[in-house]
């Protein structure tokens, strides 16, 4: 994986601000941090730990023995609610349809980061917030404590009729 990272660090690359978004979100007391993630957890640590995020106080889960996406996610808010049981909300931060579909299923809410521009791509399945970076932090606080589950495409939502 080092070796590959010499060849070609595109893949390692941040998205703009997230470390920094990590980074204060993990200094406020409101919050609490994990991540979930479809990947095995060895290599995420290590494109973690290569884009210098503070990986020892976050509790990571990746795909290592999951079957489904939901397991994965479910885990990473188990191992939070341990330590911090009175958790009543929790908000994904993803970039894939995965992550909507998956969110959808568990009713959890979303917020969408799509670094490539294409936006498009997770509003078309019913995310309202979706982002291209981190860069503008307050927007992307207003963004976590409106969202909501995904809403079904063409932006009906779970558990809602529309009259």
């Amino acid at each position: 994986m080092a070796r590959k990272r010499k060849i070609d660090a595109r893949p390692y690359r941040e998205v703009p601000f997230a470390r920094t978004t990590v980074e204060r979100l993990l200094a406020d007391p409101s919050f609490e941090v994990a991540i979930a993630t479809g990947g095995w957890r060895e290599p995420a640590l290590f494109k973690l730990r290569h884009l210098l995020f503070p990986v020892e106080a976050i509790p990571l889960v990746g795909a290592d023995h999951k079957h489904t996406r939901e397991a994965i996610l479910q885990e990473a808010v188990e191992l939070v609610r341990k330590t911090e049981p009175q958790i009543t909300r929790t908000v994904y931060i993803g970039d894939a349809l995965w992550d909507v579909r998956t969110t959808r299923q568990l009713e959890m809410s979303f917020v969408g980061i799509r670094v490539r521009g294409d936006v498009e791509l997770l509003q078309c399945e019913g995310v309202r917030h979706v982002f291209t970076d981190f860069s503008d932090y307050d927007r992307f606080l207003e963004a976590v404590h409106r969202a909501g589950p995904p809403g079904l495409p063409g932006g009906e939502i779970p558990g809602y009729k529309v009259f």
